[in-house]
């Protein structure tokens, strides 16, 4: 009889039966990576953990598994001549997206937020009117980032500690159907009510823009700075949340997890991780027969979508950084 442990995991995605690695290859790979390798050296392996390659394949299946987007993401980790290694840059891409959630992670430390405290970060969240139409959305990114620059700015000629205040901030979508509005709790509903959710229900996809920023606060408060976006830009019940870091973790770690929680790139309905502070990406992944893909229309959708924005990473970030207060 074969060893069931080596014998390789089907997984089932859109109907279609996918050979995935033995539980055995699994374990293996697993205990490689953790004592092994160098981040270095994982950054460059090109077999992803089961979740990422399940991500993956839904991905794959929905643009069409000959597609342009499909080929790039074949190709990606391949070791090309110079002796670098490809990379595919379609921001639905598990491998691309790990390695860009590292740089960012890099930079947040070391460049942007360098020498700042737990007490002087907070975690910022702001909700974008939804649309059904995933055309118009790169639009009101544009509008809503030019109204917080426009914001910081009066406040910034009003009073000079504002200058002091930056961030970076990372674009989300969520994908919904329109008749999720009954599954949702009341406070969602209310706000989803102030930010133009459709008003008849047949069963079509609602797109939800939004974004996460991580917010250095310089001379002023939490408190103020969650006034000022409440009050001047996002007066709509539920828009805004500005959380502070969790102080019992080192800021290292807290920028780490914050900015894996903010360039999350799923297309999956029940994937909801509470806690942008903890939680271990090895438990972000429910089993396949449990995981709820969006359909492969919406999938196809958002990964063209990214793909047409010039510079897609770039493109799904924004920095507004600090001003010199001579100036």
């Amino acid at each position: 009889m074969e060893d069931q442990n080596k014998a390789p995991t089907i997984w089932t995605i859109y109907g279609e039966d996918i050979k995935g690695q033995s539980p055995k290859m699994i374990q293996f790979r697993k205990a490689l990576l953790a004592t092994a390798f160098s981040w270095w050296e994982k950054d460059r392996i090109l077999t992803l953990a089961p979740g990422f390659e399940q991500h993956r394949w839904a991905v794959k299946l929905a643009v069409g598994r000959h597609s342009d987007i499909a080929n790039r993401m074949d190709n990606c980790g391949i070791l090309r001549s110079q002796g670098n290694y490809q990379e595919c840059r379609v921001p639905l891409c598990p491998r691309c997206f790990m390695l860009r959630r590292g740089r960012e992670t890099g930079k947040n430390i070391r460049k942007f937020f360098k020498g700042c405290e737990n007490t002087d970060l907070g975690l910022l969240s702001v909700l974008l009117p939804v649309t059904t139409d995933l055309g118009t959305v790169r639009k009101s990114m544009a509008y809503h980032k030019q109204k917080i620059i426009n914001m910081l700015a009066v406040k910034r000629r009003e009073d000079a500690r504002w200058k002091s205040v930056h961030m970076v901030g990372y674009w989300e979508l969520n994908r919904y159907s329109d008749l999720d509005y009954l599954e949702f709790g009341r406070l969602t509903q209310m706000a989803m009510d102030k930010l133009n959710w459709p008003l008849a229900a047949n069963g079509g996809t609602v797109w939800h823009p939004h974004f996460h920023a991580i917010v250095a606060r310089g001379e002023v408060s939490l408190a103020e700075i969650t006034d000022l976006f409440r009050n001047e830009a996002f007066n709509q019940p539920y828009q805004v949340d500005l959380q502070p870091f969790d102080v019992q973790r080192p800021v290292e770690r807290n920028l780490q997890t914050v900015t894996r929680y903010c360039m999350k790139f799923r297309i999956e309905h029940n994937f909801k991780r509470r806690d942008a502070f903890g939680g271990d990406e090895e438990l972000e992944f429910l089993p396949c027969e449990e995981r709820a893909w969006w359909p492969k229309a919406d999938v196809a959708a958002y990964a063209k979508w990214l793909c047409n924005q010039h510079g897609a990473f770039r493109a799904m970030r924004f920095r507004i950084g600090p001003k010199r207060k001579d100036r």
